[in-house]
């Protein structure tokens, strides 16, 4: 199951407290320490904007739906991040992840490793809300989301998974549990790898990654970005800007 198609979000998405190249581990923001100005939520779309051909260009396009994106900030460090994906078949399953944050100073973009094990269901395009986890130990902010496959044909697969940033990479990850739904008579039936389990055991587990982390909801908003070389800036600009008032972590 876990090779097949996985989408974000659920996911839906992308996760906190972690540093891109050229920042240390703790996030410290580089221009804090060279005294320099924060860039504005206004300048930072405006560096998205202007580097569009970058981070869109980027997404290996395999012919799929469509290159989707979203603007957010993933680690709350109060710098943005793009997060671009190629969707494909229904348009709820992405891949190729491509993720830039802005600089410090405001004036480029910072190019986020990937480490993926399949791709993750976040249902991109449109409006996403999924359930966030906030780690005081660590800083990190872990997004939920489930990788979900057709199993036989006559069964769907849902595996429970979190995308999030650490140190200098984008993460997609899953759990060792996972549940069946039979499309005969809906009924589901909860397994741990190949050993069926009970629905209070896959709680468990599931509870158990997120013990004594803060619980919050997290809203994300996807915009098609095929378009945006052949937009103007003033368009693009505003649809990046239409995403990052999408986006809350509360």
């Amino acid at each position: 199951m876990r090779g097949k198609l996985f989408s974000v979000l659920l996911a839906v998405v992308v996760i906190m407290g972690l540093s891109a190249c050229g920042r240390s581990v703790s996030g410290e923001n580089e221009s804090e320490a060279k005294g320099e100005k924060e860039p504005t939520i206004e300048e930072q779309l405006q560096i998205l904007c202007a580097k569009r051909e970058t981070w869109i260009q980027s997404v290996q396009n395999e012919g799929y739906s469509g290159i989707y994106c979203m603007v957010s900030d993933l680690n709350q460090n109060g710098r943005l991040e793009v997060v671009a994906e190629l969707t494909c078949g229904s348009g709820s399953f992405t891949r190729n992840a491509s993720v830039y944050e802005v600089s410090g100073d405001g004036k480029s973009l910072v190019k986020y490793d990937i480490s993926v094990e399949s791709p993750m269901e976040i249902d991109a395009p449109g409006s996403v809300k999924t359930d966030a986890y906030y780690d005081k130990k660590t800083g990190i902010t872990y997004y939920a989301a489930e990788n979900y496959t057709n199993v036989d044909g006559t069964k769907n697969g849902y595996v429970p998974g979190r995308f999030y940033l650490k140190d200098n990479q984008y993460r997609e990850d899953y759990m060792d549990v996972h549940k069946v739904e039979s499309k005969e008579n809906w009924k589901i039936t909860y397994w741990r790898k190949n050993q069926k389990i009970s629905q209070k055991e896959y709680m468990k587990e599931m509870n158990a990654f997120y013990q004594g982390m803060e619980r919050k909801r997290a809203s994300f908003c996807w915009y098609l970005a095929d378009d945006m070389l052949q937009m103007n800036e003033k368009e693009v600009k505003l649809v990046l800007g239409k995403s990052w008032k999408g986006f809350s972590v509360q």
